[in-house]
């Protein structure tokens, strides 16, 4: 019950953290895949990390900035 009352959140700034961690889960399935969908897991990495960059700017709890920024600083050097 928790999850879905996250999921229906009108806070666009959780929305944005929702939204990077589900772009960065796909992409991370794709880059594991063997399919030539390399290019695909790519965008989509930009895609989240963007989303992610403005969540972190609008993030107030230094300790959330934290943890958030080291997981999005591991999928940014594994899509590069």
């Amino acid at each position: 019950m928790k999850k879905r009352f996250q999921m229906m959140t009108s806070d666009p700034n959780i929305q944005r953290k929702e939204s990077a961690l589900k772009k960065l889960e796909k992409a991370t399935k794709l880059d594991n895949s063997n399919s030539n969908q390399k290019e695909e897991a790519y965008e989509l990495y930009m895609e989240a990390l963007e989303d992610a960059g403005v969540y972190l700017f609008f993030e107030k709890d230094p300790e959330i900035k934290k943890k958030y920024r080291q997981k999005y600083v591991g999928h940014y050097i594994r899509a590069t």
